[in-house]
């Protein structure tokens, strides 16, 4: 026994055979079933939001209501809003009297955004002026301040080939932050898509840490020169030297990023500071960087001799 009926997505005709309700539905176009697979879904999904929100509110739960269509849910997401061709800002600024989530799941959120801040509950030490230090020659260097567009708070990243350097960084940093220490594949380069596999760290986030990344980075390749004549210690110094120095051919700092008044306040500090005698330099590619004189050779090891971190011997043998 058989039926023509019309396929309600492409309306060519097609033939039911008795025992088969998919084809009653729909016709053998793999497009057609496609879409009836995905109605279905969509329908299905709708009958489970609304027992559940009939429970919810069996339960003694509020719910909120969409302003466009009046549907109710436990939180208003932002794939329904699509259907309202809305996002959830948009949303927002239309109505902004109305609510996005009920008792329930605005209790939730709190507690998971409390359990990922794990700053709070992290047993480390203060921010003292060990950690500035160390902070002023890593950004200096080779570290960063990250903070997402949608994150309240700021943490600390690095990455780079030697194990032993990273480790010591990573060891540090733990003592007062949550701290992780992997090895990982880079991201491919900008230019050249290159990759290379190397250790990584990346702290917990921290409000001191969004402080910080808000001095660092409050003007875009601009140094914040008060922070660093502060902190600039022999220390940073140290470990600046290690992230971006060169000892190999000639004593070399480079300071790729940074402007040309930049670079000079820096050399302008190593001169003051630690008494290094140094010239600013420029590369064929257009890039400053500072070349200390080998007649200070031997104040700049007695320098570096003081903090003999691992992985960085070859630093200092010249």
């Amino acid at each position: 026994m058989s039926e023509i009926f019309q396929c309600p997505y492409c309306k060519a005709l097609a033939t039911w055979k008795k025992g088969n309700y998919i084809h009653r539905r729909t016709c053998e176009n793999s497009e057609c079933r496609k879409k009836l697979n995905r109605d279905t879904a969509k329908k299905y999904d709708q009958l489970r939001q609304k027992k559940k929100i009939q429970e919810l509110k069996f339960q003694g739960f509020n719910v909120v209501t969409c302003q466009i269509c009046n549907e109710e849910f436990e939180m208003i997401h932002h794939s329904h809003l699509k259907t309202h061709g809305l996002t959830v800002a948009e949303y927002r600024n239309r109505f902004p009297n109305a609510l996005i989530f009920n008792s329930r799941s605005h209790k939730k959120r709190s507690q998971t955004a409390l359990e990922r801040s794990k700053y709070k509950s992290y047993s480390g030490k203060n921010i003292d002026n060990d950690f500035l230090e160390f902070l002023t020659g890593s950004l200096l260097g080779d570290g960063s301040l990250e903070k997402g567009k949608r994150k309240l708070n700021a943490r600390y990243a690095e990455g780079g080939a030697n194990k032993e350097y990273i480790n010591w960084k990573f060891t540090f940093l733990k003592d007062y932050l949550p701290c992780s220490f992997q090895e990982a594949l880079s991201s491919p380069h900008v230019k050249s898509g290159k990759q290379y596999r190397g250790w990584w760290i990346k702290t917990g986030v921290h409000p001191a840490l969004t402080d910080l990344h808000s001095i660092w980075y409050l003007q875009k390749k601009l140094l914040p020169r008060e922070f660093i004549e502060k902190y600039l210690t022999e220390f940073a110094f140290c470990i600046w030297f290690y992230d971006d120095g060169c000892s190999a051919s000639g004593l070399n700092l480079y300071p790729m990023s940074f402007s040309e008044d930049d670079v000079e306040f820096l050399s302008s500090i190593i001169l003051k500071r630690f008494n290094l005698k140094n010239s600013v330099l420029k590369t064929k590619q257009g890039h400053f960087f500072i070349k200390i004189s080998q007649k200070v050779k031997s104040e700049l090891k007695a320098i570096l001799d003081k903090f003999p971190i691992p992985g960085m011997e070859y630093k200092r043998n010249f």
